[in-house]
């Protein structure tokens, strides 16, 4: 396999689109969860991101970010990215993100855990 040029700026600007467009689909389906189930609303938000990515790259070998870049995802041996593949980056763009995110991660778990708790405390004063 030959790489022809420096495509690091049509990779950037892929990424860019690719996560303008995965947060844009999040924040769409993530509108339509009622506002009680704030921990589905978190699970829904991660899994649609990484959907995002697996489904795409499994299906037509790219992203939308990719397609208008003109990238194609290929394995090392060069070959087209299968569904294999395509949960295992998948799979690293997620970790990747929790990894960098972990901090804001960490605090939205625990304003979410502190909700629950009063919630609870509230339905058992009621109850008692």
């Amino acid at each position: 396999m030959t790489i022809i040029g420096d495509a690091s700026k049509a990779r950037l600007l892929a990424l860019f689109i690719d996560h303008l467009v995965a947060f844009a689909v999040m924040m769409l389906a993530v509108a339509f969860v009622p506002e009680s189930l704030s921990q589905m609303k978190a699970l829904f938000f991660i899994l649609i991101y990484l959907a995002y990515f697996v489904v795409l790259e499994g299906l037509w070998f790219r992203t939308l970010g990719k397609f208008v870049q003109g990238l194609v995802v290929r394995k090392v041996d060069g070959n087209r990215c299968d569904w294999t593949a395509a949960l295992i980056r998948g799979f690293c763009v997620s970790l990747k993100l929790i990894l960098s995110c972990s901090g804001a991660c960490l605090a939205v778990w625990r304003s979410l855990q502190a909700s629950e708790s009063s919630a609870l405390e509230i339905c058992w004063q009621e109850l008692s």
